[in-house]
Formats: C-alpha cells, structure tokens, sequence
C-alpha cells in the first residue's frame, strides 16, 4: 500500500527513528542506566542541583527552649548551557523519486527504507558523542571541543571546556590511597580498595560498587602476591581469572574492563578513552548523583516551509526533547533536506562521587 510524503517524512516517523534505534561505538563498557536515566527540560539551557552531604550533626537543645537557626549548605543550583548539534543531509534525486513513486508500493518502499538507513546512519553519530562525553568525564572529569566544535580526547587544544569540578583527591593516587603501584606484587591492593570504601562513605555518601578497569588491571591483580592466595583458594575465582574475568563481587565490586572504549576523531583516528592503568571507581548510578538532560529544540510538522502569519508558524513547531530529525522539501534540483540534532547534556551531579584513579603512577 502506498504512503503519503507525511507518512515517510514527517517529523514524528523520523524522530522516532533517530530516538529509538541504537547502535554506534562500543557501550557493552558503560552501564545502560549512564545513558538512560534523563530528565527533559525546556529549552537549550537549565540548571541542576549539585549536591555535597553534610556530615554534620544536630545540636542539643532543652526541651521547650526555642528552636536553633540552622543554614544548609552544600546544595547549590548549577546553571548550564547544553550541549547541541545540528546537522543535515540531502537525499539523492531516486530516492526523492521512489517515494513519490504511488503507483508503485515497492518502489516506495525501498525508498523509505533508504531513508531509515540513513536516518539511523546519521543518528549513531549522536549516539557515539553521547558515549564519548560520558567516557570523557569517566577519564577526566571534563569534556572539551576544539574551535570547530569536535570533541576532543585530551586538553591540549580545547576551547570549549565543560569542567565538573571533580576533587584532585579523587584524581590519580586518590589522596594517597593508592600508595602503591599495582604493578608491585607486594601492593596492598585489597587494604588499598577498603580504604577507598570508607573515603567513599566519608566523601559523597555514595558506596562504590563498579570498577571500570584498563586492560592491565587483570594480569596486576593475577600476578599480586596477596591476591593470588585468594584465587587459588576460590575454584570459581580460579575459573574466572583463567577466562580472564575479574569475577563479579570480587574484592566487593563489580569489575567492568574499559579498554573498549574509543571514538574516531574529526581526523578519522581511533582515539582510545582510558589508559591501560585507569580504574574508575562509581557507585551504582541513580539520579540523585547523575542524569541527561535533555532539552528542547522546535521542528518544522510540514514539508514545506514554515511560512505565514506568525501564529501559523508557531502552530507549524513542536518542541523535541533530546534528538530529533525532520525533512523539508527542497528545489534546484528537486529533493529532500534532512535535519537531524541533539541537545543534551550528561550531568554529573556529585562530583565526589567518582574516583578516577592512576594505579600505576
């Protein structure tokens, strides 16, 4: 059965493509929920609650005397510009032609198809800037674009800088934590990990639970004196080390190897995240300390134009939270223009709440 134009090309069937299919570098690294857990907001700006428990506590008073004046400190308002990409294809002159194609509903049909492909094509670019900028704040605490609004693997040529104050003592050594190397088989790694725990307790208030490890974590922990008696005395840690596995619950963490994560450049060069001694060390994800927001850009409902009086042109824009993707109509030569974009921004709420450590400094 033949379609409309408006049923290929309106703007809900291709946002609903862009939204909903997923694919793009590798995430099998990173927790669905880092990408799942997101908050709509309106508009390219908002602002999030960043969070710093107290751990004061409360003062004695005699029963009936009147009440103490208390100031809450360590919730602030942050206020933030999200990030936002907009980009555009045209479709060639076939494919144009195939969907206009009535008569014929299988011409029709691999023209849409067509689209689709594209569509989901152009969609995992967004999707691998998603898992890039959370691998950037997994790796730095901060995420940063070059002049042309790329982003970047490092500093060293940024312009654009979204700096989540994480603390220097959850950097590196973690406050001399790891006093260490984890490559010495004598490191006390297990009494370095308690340690780290009750920082954490003290710290943010958030227990970590994952270990996102690079890929000589595996043979350092293998190879540690004191870890080793562990394993040879666990037939199901011995089974898991031999498949190269940290097994899950091990040392009371769930252990998560990074060295997948990469992203290809605007210079077409595979730019791995982490290094081969990073551990990041984070508690279960939830919103209180993390999330997406997703804001709001207005797409064109029709084909054509969006032309008319002014309240004709307001009632032609719907507002699209996060990604979204919609076509227009074009001539010289007849054709399609297809828009798709992305406003969002990963938040890290607590920036206490992650540890980004050098095992092997």
């Amino acid at each position: 059965m033949a379609k409309s134009l408006n049923e290929v090309l309106g703007w809900k069937a291709l946002t609903g493509v862009i939204q909903d299919t997923r694919g793009g570098v590798p995430v099998e690294w990173l927790l669905p929920a880092f990408l799942t857990m997101t908050r709509p907001v309106k508009g390219a700006s908002a602002s999030y609650t960043k969070i710093s428990s107290s751990r004061k506590t409360a003062r004695q008073v005699h029963r009936g005397s009147p009440s103490k004046a208390r100031d809450l400190t360590g919730v602030a308002e942050v206020p933030v510009n999200l990030w936002h990409s907009y980009e555009h294809v045209v479709h060639r002159n076939e494919i144009f032609d195939a969907i206009r194609n009535y008569d014929n509903p299988e011409a029709q049909a691999m023209g849409q198809a067509e689209i689709d492909r594209k569509t989901r094509e152009h969609k995992q670019i967004f999707d691998n800037t998603r898992v890039s900028m959370i691998a950037s704040i997994f790796r730095y605490g901060a995420i940063y674009f070059d002049a042309d609004g790329d982003l970047l693997p490092s500093a060293s040529t940024a312009v654009v800088t979204i700096d989540y104050s994480v603390p220097a003592n959850n950097k590196n050594q973690l406050n001399g934590i790891i006093a260490t190397k984890w490559s010495d088989v004598a490191a006390d790694i297990v009494g370095q990990i308690k340690a780290l725990k009750v920082a954490a307790r003290k710290t943010s208030g958030y227990p970590i639970q994952y270990a996102f490890y690079g890929s000589s974590i595996l043979n350092w922990l293998m190879l540690n004196t004191a870890i080793k008696g562990q394993i040879n005395g666990n037939p199901a840690y011995k089974t898991s080390f031999l498949d190269l596995e940290i097994p899950p619950g091990f040392l009371g963490l769930t252990w998560i190897p990074i060295e997948s994560a990469f992203y290809e450049d605007a210079d077409g060069t595979n730019q791995d995240w982490f290094l081969d001694e990073t551990v990041v060390f984070s508690p279960t994800p939830t919103p209180d300390w993390w999330e997406i927001l997703e804001g709001t850009f207005p797409v064109p409902t029709s084909l054509g134009n969006v032309g008319g009086d002014a309240t004709a042109m307001l009632s032609n824009l719907r507002d699209v939270n996060g990604k979204f993707s919609y076509a227009k109509l074009i001539d010289e030569p007849p054709g399609i223009k297809h828009y798709m974009g992305d406003t969002m921004l990963p938040v890290l709420k607590v920036p206490s709440a992650i540890y980004i450590a050098d095992v092997d400094f």
